[in-house]
């Protein structure tokens, strides 16, 4: 049995193995991620202000410490593992789920266009939550990646993106 236990650890520390979850798949690189995720987050909207829109041809960009801002990039401030779920903006439908990769790296692929929510959550951070209208164009000002700076759930500002 141990032998067993022992093996399936190897094998997990040096393969990528995908977990469905919400019918989407996670993909994880032990050797990049942080395993933190365990599913999608649950839709909220704590924010205290109202958010302004983004409008992108893609949906993909950093999960990043909000202190790096004025820092800098470094990639101690990158957070692997944050639970990112994308929703509908009317009926808050879960439409697909991923977590933050290797320097915090997140992508969603094949999302048809229209309006969500990109609720990003860490645990131990004040989720957020970012309106998008996805209208996939050739228009460089969409093509824009999102970076969400994560504010720690010990501070009262909510967590924030902006474009870059």
């Amino acid at each position: 049995m141990k032998a067993q236990l022992l093996f399936l650890v190897l094998l997990l520390i040096s393969t990528q193995f995908v977990i469905r979850a919400q019918n989407q798949p996670f993909v994880i690189d032990s050797d990049d991620v942080k395993l933190e995720c365990s599913g999608p987050p649950e839709y909220t909207d704590t924010n205290k202000k109202k958010k302004k829109t983004f409008r992108l041809s893609a949906i993909k960009g950093v999960t990043i410490h909000y202190a790096a801002e004025n820092i800098g990039p470094d990639p101690e401030n990158y957070y692997k593992g944050a639970c990112l779920g994308l929703y509908t903006e009317k009926e808050h439908k879960l439409v697909a789920s991923t977590f933050s990769g290797k320097n915090g790296i997140f992508d969603f692929e094949n999302i048809p266009d229209g309006n969500y929510r990109l609720i990003i959550t860490t645990g131990f951070t004040n989720a957020a939550n970012i309106p998008i209208q996805l209208e996939k164009s050739k228009s460089k000002s969409r093509q824009k990646k999102i970076m969400v700076y994560l504010i720690g759930n010990n501070f009262a500002e909510d967590s924030y993106a902006k474009l870059k």
